[in-house]
């Protein structure tokens, strides 16, 4: 029986009686069932029996055991029965490797349970692995890195923390182990008598065991040892004796043989075996060309065993077909080769089909390089097919010398790929070009990338202007070198990563100037600007430099060296000029891997959508009418420079990983997917996707193996697909929570049965004067709280009033005019007593009853409030793992046990987590709007990002109300507390202490920051937000703080009052402030009875590093607690990291309250810095603090240099900061990885861009609160929020804030000498003055030019300056010393540039570590030691010190002196980017030069360097070696710039190698009396440029004379030689003339009377192969 009524607001029967439990409801929200409805009384005590019962268990079992997790004596179950491991091989294992596989079984019980398993190494204490296992079954664990033995520690735990007893193992790795002392080259001359030594090592642990040995050639056994009763055994053999002189092999050229080698031991019957060391050695014959491959299969498939199709190398479909090879060639004749090949598709009766030909061409002997091929566009062979890949290589000089041709065939297989590995997009057909590695990388580094258009296959293109690329889109390379740069193969010379390198003054450019964007109308066509829109991708890494105007890829119009329209990307930024009005910039860092996107997309209206992406992520917006679109310039698309109008500029260095370009817009899943591929294309390691990286990336983007993202669907919008909504989207993620949704889920649902206000409220913008009507609204609603942890349904409880239960309203001002709102939820009552319900989402924070959801649309990476709230309250640690807390304790944190009634752990869990500040986490927000009025239920909205916030009312979190107990309804996980204790008269003592928050809500920087006292400006200015007394005490207990500091000036103040609208604090009153005598305020003592001084600094110090701009009044919020003494708080704070509270990114990096400058000492003119303080800039276009004077920084600033008592433990903004300097942030990049990366990180760029396109990209509406009119608007401001996750630029922005205020408070190095860097100084010995006798300093003034604004330091004679430099030339005037001494200069990490350097009157430069600088000129620098002269190098790449970026170096006329200057070497092998080097008529006489490097001009003229070798300067168009009376040798080879040479007289060999454009060399004629001529012979290989080479009256009969490689020559001077040995060009090459350009041949006064050719035996005077000679 029960008694019941119709309740007609809920729609709903309500029971009033029964007469059983079961027919009774439940109000208390703690017993809510799944789907948060109330349960019976009945059903209630059930469960709180279940938990009881679980609860009495558990508590015997700790009696009976000890406390759960506790070591010692093992652990049970819940029912007594012990936990257990045990290992099927025993308590002593051995393994002959490093590895070991154990079968465990856990015993628990006999249930089945999920257990961790940890082994830990017992000696070191080191996790050795951890896995997750079930019990009652058996399995195994495999333990990797094993050496030696090792005592292992197996223990497991299941979910409940109880510990199962530990088990012990001794593992005994390397048991047998076989070892090499070095493998063998790869190549063995045929021939040869040198031994081939293999030295092996066979080490047996198991003595009681013999060991065994053996080796196999090619599968056939040549050694064998056996009964090695020894530990060590050394085993020595002859390889070519092995293979030249075994009945078994009769090696050929080209022969390739597989060396296996292998030891074994047994133990107990069980036969033990060593690693293999295998190798394999190709023979080579010393007088003939022969092809060396690896890494492939060279065998024809038969049905011999380890020769069959299967034995094939592998690749699988759609990955790179690569192998490595070179060229072995003994003799000197020819260094430089070309490769012909050919892949044919074969079947088990042969060719198939030639499925590719092409020449790789100037390949080096002896030079590994690799072969590759993308297999994307091959078909999977079928089971009797394979690939016949056949090489054939042939001498440039020469290619019908048949002793230097060679053919070689290779075999592998075409397999289905089990890789996951993810390609560009190519769903809507529209890939027009894609220069990636999965496309086919090219074989050549110089030379055309041509990408043909795809009918067929993976990257089919079906889009607009196919026609107009008939041959594809070539990518054409200039002025590269094909090794420093051009396509290279493997760019780190370790991972097999290939990629465009671009240096020096190399370029590349798209052939697409008639068809992208030609110089026609964009509306008519036949631009790219076509309904589909278009799409352009980079994934590059530029170098660092100090030009950071250098351009990375461009292509548009330019007018006064400015970009007029089109895009470019530069190393600091990217941008897209539209048209005359419309710019789109996006800042980016340097030296970091990106990947940026352009994509343009047609809307409705006629207009454009611009964005631009960074790393997959939405980085800038812009909408355009296509009438003000003028992309018209008919230009190709340059690479690592810029075009302007012909001229190429602004050169980068820079590595090409991929380009894309699609002929239609992209979805936002095709550029996450294309981003994802081209970074991990980017980042390969060993040549293989690198699978943590993949799975990171995949994680957090919800893609799974296949590439289907978790919140797209592919079938939406045709093939471009679209993001999933509603119910689908919601019960995805929440499917995934425990998986990879990366944040808990809120799902808000109005309980209301009819439409509310709520959905138009909170997505329509409103006008400032409609945002009153909606401001305070408040709607019922349940809230879904989940996360990976558990589910919280909170609901109004049973009689509990609508208004008073689970309501949601719109919070803030500004954000009523965003399309996304901020929220305030607010948890209710718990029952009709008022008493209020409560929440904690988290166990780091004290529970609540109202919470502030942020969109956080001003700050669009949603992490500002997060990152610095976390910084705020501690919860940052340094590098010991201690947290850093900026600030000092409140009040209510230092409360002692006593309040919570001596119980300490209560204590510490409640007093621990009361905070400084609001904090929040990011959470996902659904909303399901009330129905529609037919009564159609809606589908639940998704939101976006939203930050989960304590917000402003969170009084528990902040102190402002004491929580003495609580019970959680759940005890792990979201939980709701409705039972708790509160202590709300603690501070409420006298007429007027008690605890107040005021929260500053203006900028006044004139009466209103503290400066006046007027209760009228004191209420103007901020709001008492919480009172524990009434308001009007609150607001007169903050007008005594006020009348503290506005007595506190510094000048008498004129008092004022608000004017008569009330609006400004202008009008003036009777009366001043100014504390004449410095004693009733202005001292510590009066200053700290309204001021708490360390948490005022604290604030003013995190405000500062963080670019908090609108937080130094506005959004300031003060508190007291029981005194008249004030905290400063932070409220607020997304507009930092360079934003400002207008949501622009422009903040700069040295945005400061004050304004430093240098300027010149009065006394001795020197330079020296000083600072405006509370400066207002006057350029309208920077943003500094939005209050720009606070008197209580002022106070901060100053009041220790005016009252110096009460100093002596009182902390400084120098000492705060350097304490925070070093604890918090010695490595600024590495504090924004793990405090703001780390966040962002968690969000994938795929939900960026569905936040993205919530938040920004939605069309607005609108709402008239007196029609009710809800419709769409023309409002697209709230566009220029968007910046992206802004990781890369405030990595950037914020090292050089650092470096910025390291200046500002004086951070010193460990050396305690001078700031802002912790590397090495510049050091160096200044020369005494000893041409005046002078005992004065001299004055030296210079330009000196930095990265970044940098205090920069110097010291001598214990003599200290600093000034301020910048990114513009900064003129200064320095000291000089008055006698030798050691000079230090500081900040030099950043200088880019140091006029007159070589003015200083230098005797030695220890160390000039100037990685910025691309210019120094030491011109005439004299009497320098050389021991300490470029010491290391001038850049040593080993240690990162030196010149990392010069480019042009002058030491012309530097004279060395001292011990070592005779043999002083300057070495430049670390200076990769050097292009000018002068180092004529020095006293430098020997040089290292980089391997290969963009030298342009080298001047030596004067030297008396003896021996000069230039290898691989490709760049090379100039060399002086005028007056160089020592050079006896010049080699030249690889330098292909370089046109003329003029030789001095006493030289005696030269050799030119491979320098294509050489014309002509000049050698003096030999006017040596009655003397042999020193010239012993000159070799030119491959200079087929070479017009004329002349060697006059050289009369040494010994001279060889080696011309083979200029078959181009035109003048030929032998005359006065005495040689014969003279050898030319072949004639004929296959047939075809090839030495025929000779015009004039003077061989007067010669004993000539034949000639040499390459190609004839006879030796005879043939002239007639010359059609174009003239005589001689």
């Amino acid at each position: 029986m029960k008694i019941k009524h119709y309740d007609e607001v809920t729609g709903r029967w309500v029971i009033d009686g029964a007469s059983n439990a079961s027919e009774l409801e439940l109000t208390n929200p703690g017993f809510l069932n799944e789907a948060g409805e109330s349960v019976s009384i009945d059903n209630g005590f059930t469960k709180l029996d279940n938990r009881m019962t679980k609860l009495e268990q558990n508590l015997a079992w700790v009696y009976l055991n000890g406390a759960i997790g506790g070591g010692g004596g093992g652990g049970g179950s819940g029912d007594g029965s012990e936990y257990t491991i045990d290992v099927a091989e025993g308590s002593t294992v051995y393994t002959a490797t490093n590895t070991v596989t154990l079968n465990i079984l856990i015993k628990s019980g006999g249930v089945k349970k999920s257990f961790t398993v940890i082994a830990k190494d017992l000696a070191t204490n080191k996790t050795l692995g951890t896995w997750k296992k079930y019990s009652m079954a058996r399995t195994d664990i495999t333990i990797t890195g094993l050496s030696g033995t090792t005592d292992v520690e197996l223990s497991a735990y299941d979910n409940d923390n109880v510990y199962a007893t530990p088990t012990y193992v001794k593992i005994i790795a390397g048991a047998i182990s076989l070892e090499i002392q070095s493998i063998p080259p790869k190549t063995m001359y045929m021939g040869g008598i040198a031994e081939v030594s293999l030295n092996y090592t066979v080490t047996n642990n198991i003595l009681q065991s013999p060991a065994e040995f053996w080796m196999t050639i090619n599968g056939i056994e040549v050694a064998r040892v056996g009964n090695i009763t020894t530990a060590i055994r050394a085993l020595s053999y002859d390889a070519r004796k092995l293979l030249f002189e075994s009945e078994h092999f009769n090696p050929k050229a080209g022969q390739r043989f597989y060396f296996i080698a292998q030891a074994s031991t047994t133990l107990n019957g069980e036969v033990l075996l060593s690693e293999q060391i295998k190798f394999d050695v190709t023979v080579a014959d010393s007088n003939n060309l022969v092809i060396v491959t690896e890494d492939i299969t060279e065998f024809t498939p038969s049905s011999n065993p380890g020769e069959t199709i299967d034995d094939l190398t592998k690749y699988g479909q759609g990955s790179q077909l690569g192998f490595s090879y070179y060229f072995s060639y003994g003799l000197s004749k020819y260094s430089s080769f070309n490769m012909d090949y050919k892949i044919h598709l074969m079947n088990d009766s042969g060719e198939v089909e030639l499925l590719d030909t092409g020449t790789i061409k100037n390949i080096n002997k002896s030079e590994t390089n690799r072969f590759v091929y993308s297999t994307v566009n091959l078909a999977v062979n079928k089971a009797n097919e394979y690939l016949r890949i056949t090489l054939f290589g042939y001498a440039v000089n020469d290619p019908g010398d048949t002793s230097a041709q060679y053919t070689k065939t290779v075999t592998c297989r075409i397999v289905e790929s089990v890789s996951t590995e993810l390609y560009a997009n190519n769903d809507m057909h529209t890939l027009l070009a894609y220069f990636s590695k999965i496309t086919g990388f090219p074989n050549t580094a110089t030379g055309t990338w041509n990408y043909p258009i795809k009918n067929s296959g993976e990257f089919i293109y079906e889009g607009a202007f196919a026609s107009k690329f008939p041959d594809g889109v070539n990518f054409t390379l200039k002025g590269v070198n094909g090794k420093t740069s051009g396509f290279i193969q493997d760019i780190d010379g370790v991972n097999q990563i290939p990629a465009t390198r671009l240096s020096g003054e190399a370029y590349g450019y798209l052939e697409v100037a008639d068809q992208m964007f030609p110089a026609v109308d964009i509306g008519a066509g036949v631009s790219f600007f076509q309904p589909m829109g278009f799409h352009i991708s980079c994934t590059y890494k530029a170098d660092a430099s100090s030009y950071p105007e250098e351009v990375v890829c461009s292509i548009g119009q330019y007018e006064d060296g400015e970009l007029k329209t089109g895009y470019e990307i530069s190393l600091e930024k990217a941008v897209c000029k539209i048209g005359s009005a419309d710019t789109l910039t996006v800042k980016l860092p340097q030296n970091e891997l990106l990947t940026v996107d352009l994509d343009v997309s047609l809307l409705l209206g006629n207009a454009w959508h611009f964005k631009i992406y960074v790393n997959g992520v939405l980085s800038a917006v812009s909408r355009v009418l296509q009438s003000d679109i003028d992309w018209m310039f008919g230009t190709d698309f340059y690479f690592g420079c810029r075009n302007d109008n012909g001229v190429r500029s602004r050169f980068s260095d820079v590595n090409i990983y991929d380009i894309k370009i699609y002929t239609s817009s992209q979805s936002e899943y095709a550029i996450v997917q294309n981003y994802i591929s081209a970074t991990e294309q980017a980042r390969l390691v060993k040549g293989q996707i690198d699978a943590s990286l993949d799975a990171e990336l995949r994680t957090k983007n919800l893609f799974d193996s296949a590439g289907n993202c978790l919140i797209w669907d592919k079938t939406l919008d045709g093939s471009k697909g679209g993001f999933l909504t509603g119910e689908l989207l919601y019960s995805k993620l929440v499917e995934q929570m425990e998986i990879n949704t990366p944040y808990p889920i809120v799902l808000v649902e109005e309980t209301s049965n009819s439409p509310t206000l709520f959905e138009p409220y909170s997505t329509a913008i409103f006008s400032a004067s409609d945002k009153v009507e909606v401001m305070g609204k408040k709607f019922p609603v349940k809230i879904t709280y989940q996360d990976s942890k558990g589910k919280v349904v909170i609901t109004t409880p049973s009689g509990v009033s609508e208004n008073n239960g689970v309501t949601i309203g719109l919070q803030g001002t500004s954000s009523l005019s965003y399309n996304a709102k901020n929220f305030e939820i607010y948890m209710g009552d718990v029952d009709q007593t008022g008493k209020k319900m409560l929440f904690q989402p988290t166990d780091d924070w004290l529970p609540e009853n109202e919470f502030t959801l942020k969109a956080d649309v001003v700050d669009s990476a949603h992490v500002n409030n997060v990152v610095i709230g976390q910084i705020v309250n501690g919860r940052a640690k340094n590098s010991s793992g201690q947290s850093i807390t900026p600030f000092g304790a409140t009040p209510p944190m230092s409360l002692g046990n006593d309040v919570w009634g001596g119980d300490a752990d209560k204590a510490n869990a409640i007093r621990g987590k009361i905070k400084h500040t609001s904090e929040g986490f990011p959470v996902l927000l659904f909303i399901r709007y009330a129905p529609d009025a037919d009564g159609t239920i809606k589908q639940p909205k998704f939101c976006g990002i939203y930050n989960f916030n304590l917000g402003r009312y969170a009084f528990f979190n902040l102190g402002l109300k004491l929580l003495t107990d609580y019970v959680k309804v759940n005890q792990d996980g979201p939980t709701l507390v409705t039972d708790y204790t509160e202590d709300a008269n603690r501070w409420n003592t006298g007429v007027s202490n008690g605890v107040y928050s005021v929260e500053i809500n203006q900028n006044s920087s004139a009466q209103g920051a503290f400066q006046q006292d007027d209760m009228k400006i004191v209420q103007f200015m901020g709001d008492v937000m919480y009172t524990s007394r009434d308001e009007s005490i609150g607001y007169n207990q903050v007008q005594k703080f006020y009348t503290q500091m506005a007595n506190m000036a510094l000048t008498r103040i004129q008092k004022y009052t608000m004017d008569d609208a009330g609006q400004t604090p202008t009008k003036p009153i009777p009366g001043e402030f100014y504390d004449l005598d410095k004693n009733a305020y202005y001292n510590f003592s009066a200053c700290d009875q309204h001021l708490n001084w360390d948490n005022a600094c604290a604030y003013f110090m995190i405000a500062l590093l963080f670019g908090c701009v609108d937080s130094m009044c506005k959004n300031l919020t003060i508190r007291s607690w029981g005194t008249d003494v004030w905290y400063c708080c932070f409220y607020d704070m997304d507009t930092a990291f360079g934003l400002n509270n207008a949501g622009q990114d422009i903040v700069e990096y040295w945005t400061h309250l004050h304004r430093w400058y240098n300027i010149a000492s009065q006394d001795t003119g020197i330079t020296q810095y000083t600072q405006e303080k509370n400066y207002v800039s006057t350029d309208s276009y920077k943003q500094y603090f939005a209050s720009w004077w606070n008197r209580i920084w002022e106070v901060l600033e100053n009041l220790a240099g005016i009252d110096s008592g009460s100093t002596e433990n009182r902390t400084s903004l120098e000492s705060l900061y350097v304490n925070l300097r070093t604890n918090l942030f010695p490595d600024p990049d590495k504090f924004i990885k793990d405090y703001y990366q780390s966040y962002t990180e968690k969000t994938g760029s795929i939900m960026f861009n569905y936040d993205y396109k919530i938040k920004y990209l939605a069309i607005s509406k609108t709402y008239d609160p007196n029609t009710g009119k809800y419709e769409d608007s023309t409002d697209f401001s709230q566009l220029k929020f968007l910046h992206g996750n802004r990781v890369m630029h405030v990595k950037d922005w914020f090292r050089k804030r650092i470096m910025f205020l390291d200046g500002v408070y004086g951070y010193k190095d460990n050396t305690n000498l001078l700031p802002t860097t912790i590397e090495s100084p510049i050091t160096g010995l200044w020369a005494s003055n000893k041409a005046t006798g002078s005992a004065t300093e001299i004055r030296f003034s210079t330009d000196i030019t930095a990265s970044s604004q940098i205090l920069y330091h110097y010291s001598h004679d214990k003599t200290t300056g600093a000034f301020w430099i910048t990114d513009t030339p900064t003129s200064v005037i320095l000291p000089m010393p008055t006698g030798e001494t050691v000079v230090y200069m500081y900040a030099n990490k950043y200088i880019t540039d140091f006029t007159k350097f070589k003015s200083y009157p230098w005797t030695g430069l220890d160390n000039i570590n100037l990685p910025m600088l691309q210019e120094l000129d030491l011109t005439g620098l004299s009497n320098v030691d050389a021991a300490y002269f470029f010491q290391g190098g001038v850049y040593n790449e080993t240690n990162d010190i030196g010149l990392k970026n010069i480019k042009k170096l002058n030491l012309s006329k530097v004279r060395l002196i001292g011990s070592t200057a005779s043999a002083y070497t300057l070495d430049l092998s670390g200076c990769r980017k050097i292009q000018e080097l002068d180092v004529s008529y020095s006293s430098i006489t020997k040089i290292t030069f980089p391997t290969s490097a963009v030298l342009k001009t080298l001047n030596m003229s004067g030297t008396d360097i003896t021996n000069l070798k230039l290898e691989n300067q490709s760049f090379l168009e100039s060399l002086l070696i005028d007056d160089c009376l020592k050079l006896t040798s010049i080699e030249i080879n690889n330098c292909g710039a370089l046109r003329t040479l003029n030789i001095p007289p006493n030289v005696r060999t030269v050799t030119i190698r491979n320098c294509e454009k050489m014309e002509t060399i000049q050698i003096p004629y030999s006017s040596v009396n009655n003397s042999v001529s020193p010239w012993a012979q000159v070799t030119i290989d491959n200079c087929p440029g070479m017009k004329e080479f002349s060697i006059p009256g050289q009369n040494n009969p010994a001279l060889k004379l080696e011309l083979t490689g200029a078959w181009n020559l035109e003048v030929l001077d032998l005359s006065y030689t005495k040689t014969s040995d003279i050898i030319l060009a072949s004639l004929y090459v296959n047939g075809k003339p090839n030495f025929s350009s000779l015009k004039r041949l003077v061989i007067s006064n010669t004993a000539l009377s034949t000639l040499k050719y390459n190609d004839r035996t006879p030796e005879y005077l043939d002239l007639t192969a010359f059609p174009d000679y003239r005589g001689y």
